[in-house]
């Protein structure tokens, strides 16, 4: 069984679309492999899905009994950790509303707190990440460290690069890390998603901002093509084209995007050409029809089915990438005495400096 056979398995167990009939009998036919299984799941972040939508479906008796035991211990230490950040995000939420700070959710709590999950335990999330207007990101920065948050590292490089988030912040009171951004994606073009745009758009669930339907769908899809650099790796997300697929079916209007109105609409377009790939019966009808998203989606998928090609792809992206940072990093330590002075006088951890762009590359 290769990799697109598990993902597309994976899917369909996902998918709203795909009868219980058509569930069983794709995990029939590809002799699965469970082991396998629980590895693909694991990468793309949907164990606790997997296991709430098979329970939702009543097909928990597909799963080997050892591994259904699993799965619901992992969805239920996952639904314990989402309730303590839906309590973290309420203090933080009562101390940024009293000091009037405009603010909203992003990404998976943005998600978690719009109930877009039957099961709060169906969603991995990492960190608490919040959108702050950029005239009361600092002061709110400076709440959060005055009510027990500090900065996970010392990265001090950061002053001297455009970041779409100010350093991570943890407390020993609370389980989640907090990003504040004032930017929704990497760079300096905004390719159609306006921070205020977002938060003079945004609507209220229990009191607390989160995006409107739009807006978290194009965040979504853009956060994963652009921030997680899905786009240049050709890479493919079980969670992210799920929560595209909630957002969608959530909204039975069909929350609509006119990809020709949109920047980069090749980006949204060959995210919803893949999406269609694995997610069949969906109406996806967001796709633009572009021979050069057809020519992508079908490159990609035949990368995926090579996995050394794919391997030497990735390798030949990322030494791309790594280039083009050595050689502006190498350009501001040239021109800019005071970048210089600190790289030298480690005032600037290098190891740090650098490993943080590798390590997410």
């Amino acid at each position: 069984m290769n990799k697109n056979e598990m993902l597309q398995c994976i899917a369909s167990i996902l998918n709203y679309k795909i009868k219980n009939k058509q569930v069983v009998k794709e995990c029939k036919n590809f002799k699965m492999d469970w082991d396998y299984f629980v590895k693909v799941a694991s990468q793309h972040l949907v164990l606790p899905t997997v296991y709430c939508r098979l329970k939702a479906r009543k097909l928990l008796h597909v799963l080997p009994l050892e591994l259904e035991a699993y799965l619901r211990e992992i969805t239920r230490m996952n639904r314990s950790r989402n309730k303590a950040l839906l309590q973290e995000l309420q203090s933080i939420h009562i101390l940024f509303i009293s000091n009037g700070i405009n603010y909203m959710l992003l990404k998976g709590m943005a998600l978690l707190k719009g109930q877009y999950y039957n099961d709060i335990g169906e969603r991995m999330i990492g960190d608490i990440d919040l959108l702050v207007h950029p005239e009361n990101i600092k002061i709110a920065n400076k709440l959060l460290i005055e009510n027990g948050y500090h900065p996970i590292n010392n990265d001090d490089s950061k002053s001297y690069f455009t970041h779409r988030h100010l350093p991570r912040l943890i407390s020993d009171r609370y389980i989640g890390a907090v990003e504040l951004h004032d930017k929704l994606l990497n760079g300096n073009n905004t390719l159609g998603l306006n921070p205020h745009t977002f938060l003079e758009t945004k609507k209220f669930v229990d009191n607390v901002p989160i995006p409107s339907e739009q807006s978290l769908l194009q965040h979504n899809i853009m956060n994963f093509q652009i921030n997680d650099n899905a786009l240049v790796y050709g890479a493919f997300s079980l969670r992210s084209t799920y929560d595209t697929m909630l957002i969608l079916e959530k909204e039975k209007s069909g929350t609509y995007l006119n990809i020709n109105n949109l920047k980069h609409k090749i980006t949204y377009s060959s995210y919803f050409y893949l999406m269609a790939k694995y997610f069949k019966g969906v109406n996806l009808h967001h796709k633009q029809k572009s021979l050069i998203c057809l020519v992508l989606s079908h490159f990609f998928m035949y990368k995926m089915s090579l996995p050394k090609f794919n391997k030497f792809y990735i390798f030949c992206v990322n030494l791309i990438r790594y280039s083009l940072v050595f050689i502006t990093r190498l350009k501001l330590f040239l021109v800019n005495k005071a970048y210089r002075k600190d790289l030298l006088s480690q005032e600037i951890n290098f190891y740090t400096h650098f490993h943080n762009f590798f390590y997410k590359a």
